[in-house]
């Protein structure tokens, strides 16, 4: 059985495999769905980047951006989302 790091529950190598759990990041696909659902200024996983009109920058992926290309452990999942 594997842990999610963020909720504790645990998984096996059949959710692995059918994508229920990310063994790249330790993370369950209940906590990323709980992440995405998250506003923009809880959480940037899983949204694109959107200027309103006010000139407010709601922060999302960003191919480009130093934290989304290197340092964000979700990278990839977050990458895929968006």
């Amino acid at each position: 059985m594997i842990e999610c790091l963020l909720c504790f529950e645990r998984y096996s190598a059949a959710d692995v495999l059918s994508g229920l759990y990310r063994m790249e990041t330790f993370v369950c696909s209940r906590c990323y769905a709980r992440m995405q659902a998250l506003p923009h200024d809880r959480s940037c996983f899983g949204k694109p980047t959107f200027i309103l009109e006010g000139r407010q920058k709601l922060w999302g992926y960003d191919r480009e951006a130093p934290e989304c290309a290197e340092l964000c452990p979700d990278r990839r999942v977050c990458s895929l989302l968006v």
